[in-house]
């Protein structure tokens, strides 16, 4: 591994993953957020709380204070199907993507997590502080699962050099061509200039 060429690739809440440890970890020289979770939402209306939430994350991740307590849920359902009346994903193209694609592979419409909330994880709070770590997001234009809205605002807020694309369609497009080569295309020439 070359330590002067090290990117990280996520695709929806890994993508906010992604933006986050871009974030806390200098080293990384470039994010790719594919259709990501890029925040809570809040900071749309409130951006002073940007500041402040990045530094509680940041105290977090560093002392290994996240309170992950015993805030099970589930299991849930993932998506919406026969006899499911409610999943962490109910958009219908969530459970059109996932069950044309899942049934076969191993996956299950199941899922348990686990939840923090101190603080609070938020992809949003952290771009500003990505100082000169490359960024390209690939947002989708109708993104109900991971809000455009919200994914544009983080965006616009994220320092350093950003390159952003927009796909034509809901959350799962980018994963079907055309738009997967769309998508790839910009991917490879964001790497290019940025590493």
């Amino acid at each position: 591994m070359h330590p002067d060429r090290v990117a990280l690739w996520g695709s929806s809440f890994s993508g906010g993953e992604a933006i986050v440890l871009g974030a806390l970890h200098p080293e990384i020289k470039a994010v790719i957020a594919n259709a990501p979770f890029a925040g809570i939402g809040d900071l749309v209306a409130n951006p002073s709380h940007a500041e402040q939430r990045f530094i509680a994350m940041r105290v977090a991740f560093d002392n290994s204070s996240l309170d992950v307590g015993p805030r099970e849920i589930g299991p849930m359902a993932v998506v919406l199907d026969a006899g499911i009346e409610s999943a962490v994903l109910p958009q219908p193209e969530s459970s059109e993507w996932f069950l044309a694609h899942g049934p076969g592979n191993g996956w299950v419409n199941s899922v348990t997590m686990m939840m923090t909330t101190t603080p609070p994880f938020d992809p949003g709070a952290c771009s500003p502080s990505l100082d000169g770590t490359a960024l390209l997001m690939v947002v989708a234009t109708n993104d109900e699962v991971a809000s455009t809205a919200v994914a544009l605002d983080t965006y616009e807020r994220a320092s350093g050099p950003k390159r952003l694309k927009m796909i034509e369609g809901h959350h799962f497009s980018g994963y079907e061509e055309p738009a997967r080569k769309e998508a790839f295309d910009a991917m490879v020439e964001f790497l290019d200039e940025f590493l």
